[in-house]
């Protein structure tokens, strides 16, 4: 039998060194920080979102001047004509009437159907029916008779300025007309024709207002700020 000693094995371990709880508490805290972090950021840009106006368009509407003519085709006369939110009247003196006729009447050949019509003076004007400031996408502009020349077309801008198109029409035929985009926030529009015998019809609107929006900069620039805000104020809690 060997003579070797059997040296005892120890069973203790060495010991560890404990955890606060404040500790423990401040590395819970560092461990849920980026989510609190991503919360309350969503939170501050659902806010700013939420303030932000957008504008409410309306749909575009289209001036037909339909079913307004006399039986035979004979013009209606009117100081004011109204039709879909918006008003339409003679400038200047003459007839200061504003007409309705069949496109067919003593042998024009326009559209085929009713159409609006000045003559003596040969302009009009263009309003939202509230006084609200509008758009304006396209129209359809023609001479009658025996007429042709050049309408100056000029929409007054809300707050100031003017814009304005030269449209040059033919005789007994419809000229398509669509306007810039700079055609928006208008009080008015005033047509002047250099003939005689001044023809309009599908004239489309809208009651739309350009509201500004912020670009990318800013939502970037509000988002930096929000989260190094949010970081700093968690890391002072911290200590």
């Amino acid at each position: 039998m060997s003579d070797t000693l059997l040296m005892p094995i120890s069973t203790s371990k060495t010991p560890q060194r404990g955890i606060s709880a404040a500790s423990a508490l401040r590395v819970m805290k560092a461990s849920f920080l980026p989510i609190r972090c991503a919360m309350i950021t969503g939170f501050v840009l659902a806010l700013i979102v939420s303030l932000v106006p957008i504008p409410a368009l309306a749909a575009p509407v289209t001036v037909q001047f339909e079913g307004q003519a006399l039986a035979g085709g004979e013009v209606l006369g009117l100081a004011l004509y109204s039709e879909s939110g918006f008003n339409f009247n003679q400038l200047g003196s003459g007839d200061d009437d504003f007409r309705i006729l069949s496109s067919t009447f003593l042998g024009l050949n326009l559209s085929g159907t009713d159409v609006g019509f000045v003559q003596e003076p040969n302009s009009f004007r263009i309003t939202e029916s509230a006084g609200a400031p509008f758009c304006a996408t396209s129209l359809q502009l023609g001479g009658g008779f025996d007429s042709t020349g050049t309408v100056v077309l000029t929409g007054t801008l809300n707050g100031g300025g003017t814009v304005v198109e030269n449209v040059v029409i033919a005789l007994n035929t419809f000229t398509d007309v669509v306007l810039p985009a700079t055609w928006v926030n208008l009080t008015q529009i005033d047509a002047v024709y250099s003939a005689n015998f001044l023809v309009v019809d599908n004239v489309v609107l809208d009651t739309c207002v350009p509201t500004a929006v912020p670009t990318m900069s800013v939502w970037s620039l509000a988002l930096l700020s929000a989260m190094l805000g949010l970081f700093g104020l968690s890391r002072r809690r911290l200590k």
